[in-house]
């Protein structure tokens, strides 16, 4: 896990921008950007590899909360992470950059899409189950499919299934 946020951070510590070798590993921690004591999640867009001594420094609070306090400081690290946003993504930028509120939102949204997709996957093998269709594994023919909420959303705004 820290080698692939490693790659994912452009091979720097996310908060002091410092790098990180993989001989460092050991003086690093994965950290959860939006902490689990405030209802953080484990996926990967909530977690950074970062130096023992800047989680320990954040101490159990959102990077807004920790670095907002210091202009000059909080400027940086928004650069910083401005340069590999592409990289990062909009989802971990979002929680490495909001307040607090902001997160518990973000985190609730992302909370609620995987919700959706584990009742879809649950309910196309409940019916497959049912009329004795096969899932797609050797030798049966899928019968059902699960579209990810991306595809949903476009056809969504295609058609007129909007709100």
């Amino acid at each position: 896990m820290k080698l692939k946020l490693l790659k994912l951070q452009g091979g720097k510590c996310i908060y002091s921008g410092k790098p990180i070798a993989i001989s460092d590993f050991d003086l690093c921690e994965i950290d959860h950007i939006f902490p689990r004591t405030y209802g953080g999640n484990d996926e990967l867009s909530n977690k950074v590899l970062c130096y023992r001594e800047y989680n320990q420094q954040k101490a159990g609070r959102c990077p807004y909360e920790w670095l907002n306090k210091e202009e000059e400081a909080w400027i940086a690290y928004v650069d910083r992470l401005n340069k590999i946003k592409s990289i990062l993504g909009n989802k971990k930028f979002e929680l490495l950059t909001s307040p607090k509120e902001k997160c518990e939102e973000l985190i609730d949204s992302y909370n609620g899409l995987a919700e959706t997709g584990y009742m879809a996957r649950l309910a196309q093998q409940i019916i497959a189950v049912i009329f004795n269709w096969g899932l797609g594994a050797k030798d049966e023919n899928r019968h059902i499919f699960v579209n990810n909420g991306t595809s949903t959303s476009k056809i969504r705004r295609q058609s007129v299934f909007t709100k």
